[in-house]
């Protein structure tokens, strides 16, 4: 069989046809998304559209964020285990796919990611990049290989909190989880190290900030905020 079709992490798995419930008893058919994972990202249902909904899920699979018929509903992993509701919330788009306005500050900064890049069709160099990013002090647990969507993986300690740096497999992106003091801490020291100019966005591509133009974590956090 054809492998299924996919778009950057999206994959549209074939196409199922069954008999859907309908005041005109016409047959309907069901879409499910996938990721690269395996992972559900959306259904849409061409008979019944309040049945469609949208995923978010973390790195093991868990949902982080259902939207489904605009009823939002948000969760906040603890631990490793227990899920606590942060919603349903009003849906309030921004325009693409991930933005969302959270009821809670906190719990959108852990489920966002920084991402720091070199500029439009600009990679960064392999060898210097990972050299430079494990000379800082901090770095622990660092590896590289055919990991999941990055080529290579650490972990970035600062004041005893934890971020997880990946750099993707096209070297044009550079991902800390979460938008806390550590992600921003580990930012501007990889822009004092690299060569050339670094910029930082998040998911919802709501910043575009020069790096270069920072000069503390407490800067870089206001300019975040005021987005």
């Amino acid at each position: 069989a054809a492998a299924a079709p996919c778009l950057e992490n999206t994959c549209i798995l074939p196409v199922r046809r069954e008999p859907a419930t309908s005041v005109v008893l016409q047959t309907g058919t069901t879409t499910s998304r996938y990721d690269v994972n395996g992972f559900l990202l959306g259904v849409d249902d061409s008979t019944k559209p309040a049945n469609n909904r949208t995923l978010i899920n973390d790195a093991a699979g868990r949902v982080l964020l259902r939207d489904q018929a605009g009823n939002v509903q948000r969760q906040l992993i603890v631990g490793a285990l227990l899920p606590v509701a942060d919603g349903p919330v009003q849906n309030s788009r921004s325009g693409n796919h991930c933005g969302y306005k959270s009821a809670s500050v906190k719990t959108e900064n852990q489920m966002n990611k920084l991402l720091i890049f070199v500029g439009k069709d600009r990679r960064f160099d392999f060898p210097t990049t990972i050299k430079t990013i494990e000379s800082l002090q901090g770095v622990t647990e660092s590896r590289t290989g055919d990991l999941i969507g990055a080529v290579f993986e650490c972990t970035f300690v600062h004041e005893g909190r934890s971020t997880v740096v990946r750099l993707s497999k096209d070297l044009e992106t550079i991902t800390a989880d979460g938008l806390g003091d550590e992600s921003f801490r580990f930012a501007l020291l990889l822009q004092a190290l690299l060569p050339g100019e670094l910029r930082v966005t998040d998911m919802n591509y709501a910043l575009d900030v020069r790096l270069a133009d920072v000069e503390s974590v407490q800067d870089l956090r206001r300019l975040v905020e005021a987005e």
